[in-house]
């Protein structure tokens, strides 16, 4: 995975970007593996952040 992208952690809200808070486009889900996270991209074609969003773990 790459060592450039944020973690962020999932809530039961549908994802936002943590930039501009459009709503994003799911790139890869990796749920049912152990990393148990998976990649977004913005939907805003001014900011198209990306990013990992990943289960609490705790």
């Amino acid at each position: 995975m790459s060592d450039n992208l944020l973690i962020f952690i999932m809530s039961e809200q549908p994802t936002q970007c943590p930039i501009c808070l459009t709503r994003t486009d799911l790139v890869a889900d990796f749920a049912h593996t152990n990393f148990k996270g998976k990649i977004e991209e913005c939907l805003n074609w001014e900011c198209k952040y990306l990013f990992i969003e990943q289960e609490d773990l705790d």
